[in-house]
């Protein structure tokens, strides 16, 4: 399954069409840099990898990718954030979301290796980090 969602991801993630003009390196084309992947981890376990800068863009793709994880039925979600550059705070706000409706479930949300200022946002907002 997770396979599935990975390549109906995969024709969408990566350099995606900007509106306007950008400049070649400039800031637009680094926002539209990204990736998820999910993969099962054990029988009630997945990891969800961001990867690359997450800004707006990478939105519904993350959403889909934690829709995915809970319509599967995931004991445990681990959002690995080993590979994310920058996280945008739609991106935070939405992993501090499905965290919460996940443990309404009964499920647990824990975060990997996140960068230094989402750690700090992620101890301010008392979600779980795995180390």
């Amino acid at each position: 399954m997770a396979t599935i969602l990975n390549d109906r991801l995969a024709a969408r993630r990566g350099k995606l069409p900007m509106r306007g003009a950008a400049v070649a390196g400039g800031r637009a084309e680094r926002m539209a840099s990204f990736r998820i992947d999910l993969w099962p981890e054990g029988r009630d376990a997945c990891v969800l990898r961001l990867v690359g800068t997450l800004g707006s863009n990478a939105l519904h793709e993350a959403q889909d990718a934690f829709t995915f994880a809970q319509a599967i039925g995931y004991r445990h979600v681990v959002v690995d954030l080993d590979g994310a550059e920058e996280i945008s705070s739609c991106i935070l706000g939405l992993m501090i979301e499905m965290r919460a409706l996940l443990e309404l479930e009964g499920r647990t949300v824990s975060f990997r290796n996140p960068p230094p200022r989402t750690r700090k946002a992620l101890e301010l907002l008392k979600a779980a980090i795995a180390d």
